[in-house]
Parts: structure tokens; sequence; C-alpha cells
């Protein structure tokens, strides 16, 4: 049995995953339980209109620019919360404090920066 090494989008997945986890919980603890349920748009994920909105970013992002890139970053984070989660996301007060906070996880750890110009760097090969 092989094991595929997992690639920048899914190594991305994987980590906005475990931050929207973490901050969900806390909002839950804060504000009192709401039904995750409505957060998620399980039936209703397309993968196609994912890829071209983060083509459409990948497209304005330069790799090589780190300015280029924390533009770019709350964009990609943002759209991948929103295709995981639904767009009933962004009616959790802590919507926002949610997505900053995550961007600037992303941001301070450079495994995860890297994965991102790759994943820029692959939706541009196409």
């Amino acid at each position: 049995m092989t094991v595929e090494r997992l690639g920048p989008a899914a190594t991305l997945i994987s980590a906005l995953r475990t931050q929207m986890t973490r901050k969900r919980d806390e909002v839950a603890r804060g504000a009192g339980a709401r039904d995750s349920a409505s957060a998620r748009a399980a039936g209703s994920r397309d993968v196609a209109a994912l890829r071209r909105e983060l083509g459409e970013i990948a497209a304005q992002a330069d790799p090589d620019d780190e300015a280029s890139m924390e533009r770019a970053r709350p964009r990609v984070v943002r759209a991948m919360l929103l295709w995981e989660f639904g767009p009933g996301l962004r009616d959790y007060g802590e919507w926002q404090p949610m997505l900053d906070s995550i961007v600037q996880t992303l941001e301070s750890d450079e495994g995860q920066r890297r994965a991102l110009a790759e994943l820029i760097l692959e939706l541009r090969r196409g």
C-alpha cells in the first residue's frame, strides 16, 4: 500500500480545517452553541467553482512577491472556508476575527507559506 504525499491544496485545507475547528469551538463556548449544520453546506460543494475562484486569485498573485502573497492569502483562506463550510459561516459574529486569526497563523508558519506558494503556482499552470 502506498501513501501519497498531500498536495499544497490538501495541506492548506487540512490546516484550515484544524484552525476552523478550534475557532468554531471557541465561538461556541463564548457565544453559546449554534447549530453547526447551518454552517456546513456538505452536499453543495462544487470543486470546479472553487478551482475557478482560486485560479482567479492565483492569476493576480506572484508567489515570488511577498506583498502579493499577503494580499492573496486572505482571499484564498476566505474562498476555501466558504467552500468547505458554506456561505452561512459569514453570519457568525466572529467570522472576521476568525478569518484574520487563521490568516495570521498561516502567515507565521513557513511551511504553510510555501504550501500556498506551491498552490498558486499549481493553479497558474492550469
